[in-house]
């Protein structure tokens, strides 16, 4: 799980659109060591994860994205420019749709299915 070394929860509320989750990136994590050195950049790969990471926390189990119908990434997420993020996450049965940015910014957009 990547809670552990690439970002931590600071806070979870439940609103109407689903569940928001303020994070904080960790810069001192392993993987900006080679993406990339000098310039970290959190790899797409591993926000996606986080995403999941966080509709574990809401469905209270393990999951698996078995799918992912849409993904946007329209912004990079340096541990230095936005060092804490909003994780937004609704589950509907199967179905995940999660958001991150900050405000009205997005950084990345995910529609997938899990299981």
């Amino acid at each position: 799980m990547l809670i552990e070394d690439f970002y931590e929860v600071i806070s979870r509320r439940d609103d109407a659109e689903g569940t928001l989750f303020d994070v904080a990136l960790k810069p001192e994590c392993k993987v900006y060591e080679g993406h990339f050195p000098g310039e970290p950049v959190a790899p797409g790969v591993c926000n996606i994860q986080m995403l999941k990471e966080c509709a574990e926390q809401v469905a209270g189990r393990r999951l698996t994205l078995t799918s992912i119908q849409q993904c946007r990434m329209t912004r990079l997420i340096t541990p230095t420019a936005c060092p804490k993020l909003e994780v937004r996450v609704r589950l509907d049965g199967e179905n995940l749709v999660g958001t991150i940015g900050l405000g009205e910014d997005y950084y990345l957009t995910l529609k997938g299915t899990v299981a």
